[in-house]
């Protein structure tokens, strides 16, 4: 599991916001985009198209993934790493009732 992480809204057009995430000091990144209205986080590229990767709903906490392990193809996500990026975001976009600007988080 990653033991920081920041993820920062970089681009935003109606209820889909998309957040470049850095992994690890920025050795590892990442993308993915909120979704106000379908309330889910889904993996992305860059310019915010949709991923085979991690999807978080944000309504149930459920988590869903691909039968896969390891790193993404840019580097991106590990598993964990989705999960725990997502559901920080999420809860902050909960508690504020707009997408966060950046969210930055420590562990360990």
């Amino acid at each position: 599991m990653t033991m920081s992480f920041r993820a920062q809204l970089i681009d935003e057009a109606e209820h889909l916001h998309l957040y470049r995430v850095d992994l690890e000091g920025g050795t590892r990144v990442a993308h993915f985009v909120l979704d106000e209205k379908d309330e889910k986080i889904f993996e992305s590229d860059s310019s915010g198209h949709p991923r085979q990767g991690g999807v978080l709903s944000i309504a149930s906490g459920e988590f869903s993934s691909p039968p896969k392990e390891g790193e993404g193809d840019e580097g991106g996500f590990r598993r964990e790493d989705f999960k725990s990026s997502a559901a920080h975001v999420a809860y902050q976009w909960k508690k504020e009732g707009r997408p966060p600007a950046e969210v930055i988080k420590y562990f360990g």
